[in-house]
């Protein structure tokens, strides 16, 4: 009895576990090099989960969780707000290690890099250059703090968050990562490019 419910427990899992195929594109902006637009509206650094209010409202408690673990954590989060409430944010980690999709972590050099890890802009504020505004910003700010290399990650299939930054300035595409999971197992290949290449030269994208 034993043997058969190991055996029908390793079949189920068998027949339920799927290869599964990701493949997400890591930008590279050197800050030190990069002039960003001085905009009027100076956007913030979040203190408390209460700066984000309003994001967690249309977001979720789920995010709620995740955002107070990366408050705790020291993860530096710029707002951007209309009067008294928060109507953008943009989240950078520049700890040692930046958790990614598929379970992949990289790790950075020192605190002068940093990682783009979240970014969100209220439905009702989109199309209205908010994001624009909280991304140059943020840049500058980050600048000021010390951080002279940013890293952004993308799914391939994030279209338009491509489009969108590609147009802010995130153009140099410094490695792809593939993932494959079969069963259990996760496998990582990455694609390193020695001279920066433009996400525009991509036959996805052309």
């Amino acid at each position: 009895m034993i043997i058969k419910k190991i055996y029908r427990r390793i079949w189920s899992i068998l027949i339920n576990t799927r290869i599964k195929y990701g493949k997400l594109y890591i930008f590279k902006i050197k800050l030190e090099t990069n002039q960003h637009p001085k905009i009027k509206n100076k956007i913030e650094l979040a203190n408390s989960i209460e700066d984000l209010h309003e994001i967690i409202q249309e977001r979720g408690n789920d995010f709620k969780k995740m955002y107070e673990k990366w408050l705790l954590k020291g993860y530096i989060c710029f707002l951007s707000k209309n009067e008294k409430s928060t109507i953008g944010i943009v989240w950078l980690n520049n700890t040692n290690m930046v958790a990614l999709e598929f379970g992949y972590k990289q790790k950075l050099k020192n605190s002068s890099e940093a990682g783009l890890i979240d970014a969100y802009v209220l439905k009702e504020k989109r199309g209205k250059g908010v994001y624009k505004t909280i991304w140059n910003e943020a840049l500058n700010e980050a600048q000021r703090l010390g951080i002279k290399t940013l890293y952004g990650y993308i799914l391939n299939n994030n279209i338009r968050s491509i489009k969108v930054h590609f147009k802010l300035g995130m153009k140099d595409v410094y490695q792809i990562l593939y993932y494959i999971r079969i069963l259990w197992f996760n496998l990582y290949f990455k694609k390193k490019f020695r001279n920066l290449k433009d996400i525009s030269l991509l036959k996805k994208f052309e």
